[in-house]
C-alpha cells in the first residue's frame, strides 16, 4: 500500500509538473507531451494515492473485527 501511495503521489507531481510547464512556456515546450497526458497523469496518481488510503483503512477495520471476534471467543 505504501508503495502505490508513493507512485501514486509522484506520478500527481510529475503530471502537475508538466501541466505547469504547459502552462508557463506555451504549447511549444511541451509539443511532445500533450497537457491531456499531464491532466490524466495527475488523475492517475491521485486515485492511486487514495486508493492506497482506502485500502490501508479497510485493512485496519478488518484487522480490529478480526481482533473482536478472537476476543468472543
Amino acid at each position: 500500500m505504501v508503495f502505490l501511495r508513493l507512485f501514486g503521489l509522484l506520478l500527481g507531481l510529475l503530471g502537475m509538473i508538466l501541466l505547469l510547464i504547459g502552462i508557463v512556456f506555451g504549447d511549444a515546450a511541451v509539443q511532445n507531451v500533450p497537457l491531456t497526458y499531464a491532466l490524466f497523469a495527475i488523475l492517475v496518481g491521485l486515485l492511486l494515492a487514495v486508493g492506497a488510503n482506502a485500502g490501508e483503512r479497510m485493512s485496519e477495520k478488518q484487522k480490529e473485527q478480526k481482533a473482536k471476534k478472537e476476543k468472543k471467543s
